[in-house]
């Protein structure tokens, strides 16, 4: 069990995050239209300049603090996330003993 690296985040390791980012961004901005396509923002801050992207989402993570969505702690076996440390090291323990 371990707590949640955020180095490892900025580098989209957690999709679950990257995902909630995404619709974060998606959400607060409105969509791009160019040429009667539309894209959505996410999308068009990834691919159009990934550095911003990346530093924004530092920045949303940051901001996030104790709040990471699912718990702050993470079994080291299977990635499940607890709010409390002792449920994290034991979650898989009851795995290995049936």
């Amino acid at each position: 069990m371990k707590a949640i690296d955020r180095t490892k985040l900025v580098c989209g390791e957690d999709k679950q995050l990257l995902l909630l980012f995404r619709g974060y961004l998606n959400d607060t901005y409105n969509e791009i239209s160019v040429a009667g396509v539309t894209f959505n923002p996410a999308d068009v801050l990834q691919t159009m300049d990934p550095v911003a992207f990346r530093l924004q989402y530092d920045e949303w993570v940051e901001e996030l603090g104790d709040e990471v969505p699912g718990g702050r702690y993470e079994c080291g076996r299977c990635g499940y996330r607890w709010e409390d440390q002792e449920d994290a090291e034991g979650c898989c323990d009851e795995d290995d003993e049936q």
